[in-house]
């Protein structure tokens, strides 16, 4: 009887440190994702905010500027040191943090929409034929110019 129980506390006591060390490897694993997912906000609302501001400049489409903020968010995750965030719970971060300030970024960093993007466009390249013409006229002046030169020298030397 004696000889069972010395095996069972050997045993015990060969089992409880390797149960501890896994727990404490667990302990520290919740931790790190704590830690990430304490980045994850403040880098959400830096994606979404760079998202947002290119957005006021050129007009993106819903999908194109959740992209962006998803890329913007995990290059900022890669520069604090943390290897490649899941997508999947990047976004959901994105869209949650997205709709809560929403209302206010919108009113801060108004977006271009698409009719305003379609008539810059417009105009940009009404600018642009606008220019191509006048160009032609200076040639065309110029040309002008040069004839008449021309043909006062041509009545100089015919006199």
């Amino acid at each position: 009887m004696q000889n069972i129980t010395d095996i069972i506390v050997s045993i015990v006591a060969v089992i409880i440190p390797a149960i501890g060390t896994y727990v404490i490897k667990l302990l520290k694993n919740h931790k790190q994702i704590e830690l990430a997912l304490a980045f994850l906000k403040p880098v959400a609302d830096y994606g979404i905010l760079v998202a947002q501001k290119l957005g006021a400049v050129d007009y993106l489409e819903g999908q194109a500027k959740k992209n962006i903020a998803i890329s913007k968010a995990q290059d900022k995750l890669q520069q604090l040191g943390f290897d490649k965030a899941d997508e999947n719970l990047l976004a959901t971060t994105i869209k949650t943090q997205y709709l809560a300030i929403a209302d206010e970024l919108n009113r801060s960093i108004p977006q271009v929409t698409k009719e305003q993007a379609d008539q810059a466009a417009k105009q940009a390249q009404l600018k642009q034929e606008q220019d191509a013409a006048k160009a032609k006229a200076d040639a065309l002046a110029a040309a002008q110019a040069d004839l008449k030169n021309a043909q006062a020298k041509v009545a100089e030397l015919s006199k």
